[in-house]
């Protein structure tokens, strides 16, 4: 999914696209030009880099995890991660967390309200 959001849309499309119309406006050799739509530039890398390879991402992420949710997976992961989590002051319903942890540290954080105690969170 990533390479065809990044690679065929934004680079294919997408950024050929935002460079010519810059280029109306500045020379290619110009500062402004190499600022805004240069291999580093602020209107094709940044959009590229958030629209065509963490969005796909954080979607999909979010997808599957919300099929676990639906399904009742969850609950049950909880039960088997209890006696692990244990061994490091936690219970089972910390795995929720730690899992969100790998798609978004914020989401993860934000969970941590899920827990009991305040030496688990």
């Amino acid at each position: 999914m990533v390479g065809v959001t990044e690679e065929t849309i934004m680079a294919g499309y997408y950024e050929p696209f935002i460079r010519s119309i810059v280029l109306k406006f500045f020379n290619e050799s110009s500062f402004m030009y190499r600022l805004l739509a240069g291999e580093f530039g602020i209107m094709t890398l940044t959009p590229t880099y958030v629209i065509g390879l963490l969005m796909p991402l954080v979607i999909a992420f979010y997808f599957f995890m919300s099929i676990m949710e639906d399904s009742g997976y969850l609950p049950r992961i909880a039960a088997l991660v209890d006696r692990i989590l244990s061994f490091f002051g936690l219970n089972g319903r910390a795995i929720i967390p730690i899992i969100l942890g790998f798609g978004c540290i914020t989401m993860a954080t934000i969970t941590t309200r899920l827990l009991g105690t305040k030496r688990e969170k």
